[in-house]
């Protein structure tokens, strides 16, 4: 039973998941690339946040087809170039997340230079500590032969599991201010429920985090608990997949003028059979500023869809 979970179960979910994140945050991610205005501020960031995800599901993809095939990967150079790649889009995903509250907080949405250096130090850090795991040889396979912290480096496991963990007590920060301080007069939400993305999906890779660190604590056999872990890592991809398709953007990108027929046109896309309407019109129909604005013009940033549908709320 469980040689069964191990090699048919933990890649079949896996691999679904990955190939459900991987068409929704591959159409996304097409769409802010052909949009300037989706490139740059915070939305640039969310831009970058969607890029790690695309290659999280790579990563769940190669990982199941390897398993499917019984090729033994064990601790050869391709497992720790793939080990170094996933840790580095681990933490840039932890690090885009949080300059996005930052910027959010202090409502530099817009281009800024503060924008710019959150990027660079993002990517900086994300860099530097995957090359220091690299050389204390710590990447390899993981507790459910995964190519990431390999099982013996438990203080590298630790480390990446505090990042996630930093980040969903971020996020309950966030949410409080949020929902108990925030100018609704001036502070909009950007991004539909985007407070929650952050908040779920950080808990879902913590509580990932949490079953692979049990098992450097306790000396019985617990590996039935990376059944848990992948189930965790399912319902993260799975949670990511549909958020990132049902943001305001997409939705009106897709949808015609009675706010239907979304997933049909997105189907259209896929075979180059539909045209996308210009970011202006978006802009139109969004009834919103897509940047701050003076107090004068505080009316037009009201948070309100000229459709009545249940994919805008």
């Amino acid at each position: 039973m469980q040689e069964f979970i191990e090699q048919i179960e933990f890649p079949f979910l896996l691999i679904i998941s990955g190939i459900i994140l991987f068409s929704s945050n591959l159409i996304v991610f097409l769409i802010f690339l052909k949009n300037k205005e989706l490139r740059s501020g915070i939305y640039g960031t969310i831009l970058a946040t969607i890029f790690a995800e695309l290659y999280v599901a790579f990563h769940s993809i190669t990982y199941s087809i390897l398993a499917f095939s019984r090729v033994k990967i064990g601790y050869s150079w391709f497992c720790i170039f793939e080990s170094f790649i996933s840790i580095f889009f681990s933490l840039f995903w932890v690090c885009e997340n949080t300059s996005i509250m930052l910027l959010y907080l202090t409502r530099n949405i817009v281009k800024s230079k503060l924008c710019r250096n959150l990027h660079l130090t993002s990517f900086l850090f994300s860099l530097i500590i995957s090359l220091i795991l690299l050389l204390n040889e710590s990447l390899g396979l993981s507790s459910i032969n995964t190519c990431y912290i390999k099982k013996e480096s438990n203080h590298s496991l630790f480390f990446i599991a505090g990042c996630f963990y930093f980040l969903f007590i971020l996020s309950i920060m966030f949410n409080v201010w949020f929902f108990k301080f925030r100018d609704t007069n001036k502070d909009r939400s950007f991004i539909n429920g985007y407070n929650y993305f952050i908040l779920i999906s950080s808990f879902l890779n913590a509580a990932y985090f949490f079953n692979l660190m049990i098992d450097y604590f306790v000396e019985a056999d617990v590996s039935f608990l990376n059944f848990f872990s992948i189930i965790f890592l399912f319902f993260a991809s799975l949670y990511t997949a549909i958020f990132r398709i049902k943001i305001e953007h997409i939705t009106l990108f897709f949808s015609d003028e009675e706010g239907k027929n979304k997933y049909k046109n997105i189907l259209k896309f896929i075979f180059c059979k539909y045209t996308l309407p210009k970011f202006k019109e978006i802009k139109k129909r969004l009834n919103v500023k897509f940047i701050d604005t003076t107090e004068n013009e505080k009316d037009k940033m009201i948070y309100n869809h000229i459709f009545n549908n249940k994919d805008f709320t």
